[in-house]
């Protein structure tokens, strides 16, 4: 099987709004330059095989709305 992990140059795409990669099976930790993309309002990445820490960057995202991280077994929110 092929391993996959989130793209860390999304933070490319400045006015993205949505991000919605479940059930990929990605690998691996959530890139924290996902905190880069401002306008993100939803990001789904549920079922998926992510691991490590959610980034504290993504508590830079003012306009987020939504965001599912279930079904991730090996993924952690840390404590600030």
């Amino acid at each position: 099987m092929i391993s996959m992990t989130i793209p860390s140059l999304l933070h490319l795409c400045p006015k993205m709004r949505k991000l919605k990669l479940n059930d990929i099976r990605f690998e691996g930790p959530v890139p924290p330059s996902l905190g880069e993309v401002r306008r993100l309002e939803f990001i789904e990445l549920h079922n998926n095989q992510l691991s490590g820490s959610v980034p504290a960057e993504l508590a830079q995202l003012s306009s987020l709305e939504y965001l599912d991280l279930t079904g991730n077994a090996e993924l952690r929110i840390s404590e600030p």
